[in-house]
């Protein structure tokens, strides 16, 4: 899905990571695992930003259909307690934070 997105569109950027929660499983002794883990594509075309989020179970596989955990920015950004786009006016930011959309 990322490799074609990024053969489709111009400029395309990944933001990912992990969520942790207090029921985080931990192994090996000191070692997190997260439940849940997030990725966030913004692509680019004409100038216009086009967003889609995902919050999905740390076992998904790549081949999977993601449609299920599509979120929200402003979901992925209350979970993690990221700013992710913080570089960018907050006018853009409010246009496409809060939406859901399918590429």
């Amino acid at each position: 899905m990322l490799k074609g997105w990024a053969q489709k569109y111009t400029n395309v950027w990944v933001i990912c990571g992990p969520i942790y929660t207090t029921s985080a499983t931990n192994i090996g002794g000191n070692v997190s695992v997260p439940l849940m883990c997030f990725k966030v594509i913004l692509r680019e075309t004409s100038g216009n930003p086009s967003v889609v989020a995902y919050v999905m179970p740390q076992n998904v596989e790549q081949s999977e259909d993601w449609d299920a955990w599509q979120t929200t920015v402003d979901m992925v950004e209350a979970l993690t307690h990221f700013d992710l786009f913080w570089g960018l006016p907050e006018k853009m930011q409010a246009d496409f934070e809060s939406k859901k959309e399918s590429w």
